[in-house]
C-alpha cells in the first residue's frame, strides 16, 4: 500500500486535479515532493496525492516509474 508514502517526482508528470466541481489537467514538475494520501480510489489507474497543498490524483503509473520514494529516518 502507497498511503502516506512520499515521493520526490524525477520527471514531470501530468494529474488531474478537481476544482469547483471541474477537472483540471496539472503538471507536477520535477523535483516536486508528493505525499500518498488515502483513498478510495487508490487502485492500478490512479492514486490520490497532496503536493503542494493541493489534493490532485495522479496517474499512479507515472508515481511508479518518475516517483523516488523518500524513506524515513
Amino acid at each position: 500500500m502507497l498511503t502516506g508514502k512520499r515521493f520526490t517526482i524525477s520527471k514531470s508528470s501530468r494529474a488531474i486535479e478537481i476544482v469547483a466541481g471541474g477537472l483540471f489537467s496539472v503538471t507536477i514538475a520535477a523535483g516536486e515532493i508528493v505525499q500518498v494520501s488515502p483513498s478510495p480510489t487508490e487502485g492500478e489507474a490512479m492514486v490520490d496525492v497532496r503536493c503542494n497543498g493541493r489534493s490532485i490524483a495522479m496517474f499512479a503509473i507515472d508515481l511508479k516509474t518518475r516517483g523516488i520514494e523518500i524513506l524515513p529516518c
